[in-house]
C-alpha cells in the first residue's frame, strides 16, 4: 500500500482514493474545512450549555425569587424576558452548529466569521445582562438592549453571506 501526505498542518484525515492507495490529507490555515468544523462545534456546544443555562436561571428564578410571585409586574416581566432572550441565544447558536456550512467566497466566509463572532459574543453578554441587570425597577437595560443589537447584526451578518455566496 503506497501513502502520500499532502498539505501540511497538524489535525490528519485518512481517505481512501484507490484500493492500494491512502492519502494522509493535512488541513492546513488556508484550509478553511477544519475551521467551519469548529465553529459548528463552537456554536452546537454554545447553543447546549445556553440552553442550560436558561434551564438553570428558570430555577433560579423559581428558587430565589418565588417565581417572582410578590414582585411587582415591572420586575417580573424583566426577569422572564430575560430569561427567555436566554433560550433565544441559545436556540440560534444551537441552529447554526447545525445548520451553517462552509461557504465558497471569500467575501461570504468573512461575513460567515463575523456574524459568528457577534453572534458569541451577544450570548455571553445576554447571560451577564440577566444577572447584571436584574431585578431591577429601571426599564433601561443597556447590556440587554446591546445583545439584542449585536445578534441581530450577527444574524443579518449570516444572511449576507448566504446571499453573496449565491
Amino acid at each position: 500500500m503506497r501513502v502520500t501526505i499532502s498539505n501540511v498542518s497538524r489535525i490528519f484525515f485518512l481517505s481512501p482514493q484507490s484500493r492500494d492507495h491512502v492519502v494522509i490529507q493535512k488541513y492546513s490555515l488556508k484550509n478553511m474545512g477544519y475551521f467551519y468544523f469548529m465553529l459548528n462545534r463552537i456554536h452546537k456546544y454554545a447553543g447546549i450549555l445556553i440552553v442550560v443555562i436558561f434551564l438553570l436561571t428558570g430555577q433560579y428564578m423559581h428558587l430565589c425569587h418565588d417565581h417572582s410571585a410578590n414582585t411587582p409586574d415591572l420586575p417580573r416581566a424583566l426577569f422572564r424576558t430575560g430569561n427567555l432572550y436566554i433560550l433565544l441565544f441559545g436556540l440560534i447558536n444551537l441552529s447554526l452548529g447545525i445548520y451553517q456550512t462552509q461557504l465558497e467566497s471569500t467575501k461570504a466566509r468573512l461575513f460567515q466569521k463575523l456574524g459568528t463572532i457577534t453572534i458569541l459574543i451577544a450570548s455571553v453578554l445576554c447571560v451577564y445582562s440577566f444577572f447584571a441587570e436584574l431585578p431591577s425597577t429601571k426599564i433601561e437595560r443597556p447590556i440587554s438592549r446591546l445583545s439584542l443589537y449585536l445578534v441581530f447584526g450577527g444574524v443579518i451578518s449570516h444572511y449576507l453571506a448566504s446571499s453573496v455566496s449565491k
